[in-house]
């Protein structure tokens, strides 16, 4: 059974088989456009410009608009050129561009491999630094000094103490009285 309400339709199922809901009905709501008569759309020709008439614009106008129109979409050998080298001007840009930033990444590595290795020779010469240090025996040297040539500890008198008040350090320029 079918019931129509304004816009909507509702469309009542048949009864339902025994042992399948008792025989309950069930019912669905079901908006639907409207009819449209025949199978088919008409066919559009797509490619054509379909411009509305109105009636209220004089002949005159449209024919200038129209005109114009035609006008505009054709493209002059000097646009065309015009956009050709607006084309080319932006691809070179581009170009550069991403060259530009290339060679940025590029650097930029160079840099992280330089400082790389700068840091590994930095650690290297502390290490041989230490390995020297530790290497030579203060002790050993001072003894050979005193013992095997002849090497002693200077007296009070014999130390000088100079003040320079501009200067961190003193050059000798003449041997100094004792």
């Amino acid at each position: 059974m079918i019931r129509a309400s304004g816009k909507s339709r509702t469309y009542r199922a048949a009864q339902t088989p025994a042992g399948s809901g008792g025989g309950r009905r069930r019912a669905a709501s079901v908006k639907s456009a409207p009819y449209v008569h025949g199978s088919a759309a008409p066919a559009r020709d797509f490619w054509e410009e379909s411009v509305p008439v109105q009636d209220n614009i004089p002949v005159e106008t449209r024919i200038a608009v129209r005109s114009n129109r035609e006008s505009f979409m054709h493209m002059t050998p000097r646009l065309v050129l015009y956009f050709l080298g607006m084309t080319i001007l932006m691809a070179s840009m581009l170009v550069w561009y991403i060259k530009l930033r290339s060679d940025i990444t590029t650097s930029t590595n160079e840099i992280v491999a330089l400082e790389t290795q700068l840091s590994e020779m930095r650690s290297d010469n502390d290490e041989e630094l230490k390995a020297i240090e530790q290497s030579i025996d203060l002790e050993a040297i001072r003894e050979k000094a005193v013992k095997e040539m002849g090497m002693k500890y200077a007296t009070r008198d014999q130390i000088v103490e100079y003040t320079d008040w501009q200067e961190e350090t003193v050059h000798q320029v003449a041997d100094i009285e004792r």
